[in-house]
């Protein structure tokens, strides 16, 4: 049977069924004996039932409503009753001697069908609706218990049913927008009635409950939005604040812009090296995407193997590479442009030291080289440098899958707090080149703070 609507408060079709002892044409000539009911489930109710899931803590998390619906097991009851906390529910289905017990700080119970589910094998199931008191409903948790009552001389009452229901309530994250279908990961910073809590952690998809937040107060207060397929989002209010003191805010974090499209220009200097670097960018996108960076490469190749006045000044030894008198001459060539990564592909090995690529960070982020002994994560790891990364070798907290290590094959992922600051730092070049609008900070690799979330953050 469908719930029917009346503003906020839920009206339900009541049929007395408690005092059957059988279905129809089964009979019998007393009632059974009283039978501790068994839990089925419990819902919040709506349009359609919505299952209320279980937590650690063996409770039913619950949001804000009314009522609570119970699915249990027994035989044919002649009656139940019904505690919350304790205390004895009236049953009624009488919207007004509702109205009046919850003006009077009461709770009530009603019966949610005219009969009991027999399209199920063993013992019958049975749903009933359960409101608690009001004051209860923005409360952090109560119990419900369920007791048969039946008049079988035998055994006139069962143990009792008990469910704990956890009741949130709720402040909302927002995010509309997730071509991948992520599961989000949300880094919330605010005050709690237990004080400032910073770098909280949250998953969800889509609209995320995540209790009450209060009025910021003294405390650092933003939400950051890590998922694939779209831009890092830090969301901030600098006057008004995000949450207040109410409960039920709710704040939009919009997803609609896709990735950040990161304009490369890539200097081909040897035949044949637009397949390799059309492979590493490719892999660079897998591995910035997966990590949940929201950055992807938009490589623009410019083959000037033929061009003397290129090899000319793009040696091949290193240390030449990173003088400054050199990078002076490269960033007013014909063969670098401002304000885009230039990426330069040499057709032999670097000399000077065993590297396979650089970054000229920080003295210039936007200069990167990558020799012909390459990994096929070497561009991508340069292109951290740009993004003022530095080298995780010997880091705590760090897999040697972690893309900044050095000395390792099969680098393939960032951490959330390594993608934190691709975004947010002032002098990456996303910031620097202009691709990416909004906040920027000042957080060094080594840096944890209010505002900076550890380098080694990192979800699954």
């Amino acid at each position: 049977m469908g719930d029917t609507f009346r503003g906020s408060r839920i009206l339900f079709t009541f049929t007395l069924f408690f005092t059957g002892c059988g279905p129809a044409g089964g009979g019998c000539s007393s009632a059974p004996p009283a039978s501790t009911p068994v839990l089925e489930d419990v819902f919040k109710p709506g349009t359609t039932l919505t299952n209320l899931g279980i937590d650690s803590n063996g409770e039913f998390e619950a949001l804000p409503s009314p009522s609570v619906i119970v699915w249990f097991r027994a035989p044919y009851p002649t009656g139940v009753e019904v505690t919350v906390n304790g205390v004895i529910l009236e049953q009624t289905s009488d919207i007004a001697r509702q109205q009046t017990l919850e003006s009077q700080g009461l709770g009530f119970w009603l019966h949610r069908s005219g009969s009991p589910n027999l399209n199920v094998a063993g013992t019958p199931r049975w749903d009933i609706a359960v409101a608690a008191p009001p004051a209860l409903r923005t409360s952090e948790r109560f119990t419900i218990g369920l007791t048969d009552t039946s008049s079988n001389s035998t055994t006139p009452r069962s143990g009792t049913l008990t469910v704990k229901v956890a009741i949130g309530i709720p402040d909302w994250v927002s995010v509309p927008f997730n071509p991948e279908n992520d599961s989000q990961v949300v880094l919330l910073d605010g005050q709690r009635i237990s004080g400032c809590v910073d770098d909280e952690l949250w998953r969800g998809n889509h609209i995320i409950d995540v209790g009450d937040m209060r009025a910021s107060g003294g405390c650092n207060e933003e939400i950051v939005v890590f998922t694939k397929g779209n831009a890092v989002q830090l969301f901030a209010k600098l006057t008004s604040g995000i949450w207040t003191d109410s409960l039920r805010d709710f704040a939009l974090v919009n997803l609609n812009s896709g990735l950040l499209q990161v304009p490369v220009d890539v200097w081909l200097l040897g035949a044949g090296l637009q397949t390799r670097a059309t492979a590493d960018f490719a892999n660079a996108d897998m591995i910035y995407d997966t990590s949940r960076c929201g950055v992807a490469f938009n490589p623009t190749f410019k083959d000037v193997s033929g061009t003397p006045a290129a090899a000319a000044l793009f040696g091949t030894n290193i240390n030449t590479m990173q003088n400054a008198a050199w990078r002076a001459a490269l960033a007013g060539s014909a063969f670098f442009t401002t304000g885009r990564i230039n990426v330069y592909y040499v057709g032999s090995p670097f000399s000077g030291q065993s590297a396979s690529g650089f970054n000229a960070s920080p003295y210039n982020s936007n200069i990167i080289g990558v020799d012909t002994t390459a990994q096929p994560e070497t561009l991508a790891h340069e292109l951290g440098h740009s993004f003022t990364l530095l080298h995780t070798t010997g880091l705590p907290g760090f897999l040697p899958t972690n893309l900044m290590m050095t000395g390792v094959t099969g680098r393939n992922a960032l951490t959330e707090g390594q993608c934190f600051r691709v975004n947010v730092n002032k002098t990456s070049s996303l910031n620097t080149n202009l691709v990416r609008g909004g906040f920027i900070r000042d957080c060094p690799d080594g840096t944890t703070n209010s505002t900076c979330p550890p380098l080694s953050f990192d979800v699954p």
